[in-house]
């Protein structure tokens, strides 16, 4: 059994996901029961986009918040997943 050479071009019709993220403001709250830190996120690429913020350095675990601005927070590492809502795409 013999078989040719197939050539196939692959184009990615999904655009990438860039994005920015802030620190608006630190924790200055001496009440640990009330934490006062936000951040911010925005995408930077055009579409309707979804947040999931974390608490850590990944993605995994309990989601904190669903907006672009995460309030309320203590000091520490957080991680935020901007998701492109038309394609699934995603950046951490």
């Amino acid at each position: 059994c013999i078989s040719s050479l197939q050539q196939f071009d692959l184009i990615a019709d999904q655009p990438f996901v860039s994005g920015t993220v802030t620190k608006n403001s630190d924790d200055f709250s001496c009440d640990v029961t009330n934490p006062s830190g936000q951040l911010s996120a925005s995408a930077t690429s055009s579409g309707v986009y979804a947040f999931e913020w974390y608490r850590g350095n990944s993605a995994a675990g309990t989601i904190l918040g669903t907006n672009s601005i995460l309030s309320g927070v203590s000091a520490g590492d957080y991680t935020v997943k901007i998701i492109n809502e038309a394609t699934g795409c995603y950046l951490t």
